[in-house]
């Protein structure tokens, strides 16, 4: 039916001599239908608390760097909100269309992140107690702006090449437990 449809609207542009209106037509019709690509995105495994409709994505896309761009989006939304080992599992394209299997995997929180030898009072004067991290859901853009207060604390009293990492790192199922290293 909308071939003939098609047809009809063809045939009355063609015949009435509008080609102006029949190329406008023309470019109307070939960019919303056939210059699109479409993303389909499905949570394999568990998905501990990722609701099938929880994570927001676009699904429509006009050219295909845009789509795969939207893939590594979600994957990072999903690390960033402490699905630390989500990963694309498959992807399995046919014409204009990709869906993507995500292995979601395990939500990680910290069950507990010492300050290590980092001063308590560079902690409390960064806002950044102890407190702040247990029993939460880890963010890794939260632990990289924790690393980069300390670090610019120390810079600022004298230690211009003070460097933080994880030391003493255990994982317990989903929870990690750290504790900082000052170098």
């Amino acid at each position: 039916m909308k071939k003939h449809h098609l047809t009809s609207r063809f045939l009355f542009f063609f015949s009435a001599g509008k080609s102006v209106v029949f190329l406008f037509f023309l470019l109307a019709t070939s960019s919303s239908v056939y210059g699109q690509y479409f993303l389909k995105i499905n949570f394999n495994g568990e998905t501990n608390g990722i609701k099938k409709n929880s994570v927001k994505y676009k699904t429509f896309f006009a050219d295909s760097l845009s789509r795969s761009s939207e893939v590594k989006k979600v994957k990072n939304l999903l690390i960033a909100t402490g699905y630390l080992s989500a990963e694309i599992d498959s992807l399995v394209s046919e014409k204009n269309e990709l869906n993507v299997y995500v292995n979601v995997g395990e939500q990680y929180k910290w069950a507990r992140l010492d300050r290590g030898n980092v001063d308590e009072r560079v902690l409390n004067e960064t806002g950044r107690s102890e407190k702040r991290f247990r029993n939460r859901v880890i963010s890794p853009t939260e632990f990289a702006a924790t690393q980069k207060a300390i670090i610019v604390w120390y810079e600022n009293h004298g230690y211009p090449f003070a460097s933080v990492k994880l030391d003493s790192v255990f994982i317990n199922t989903n929870t990690l437990s750290a504790k900082f290293l000052l170098e």
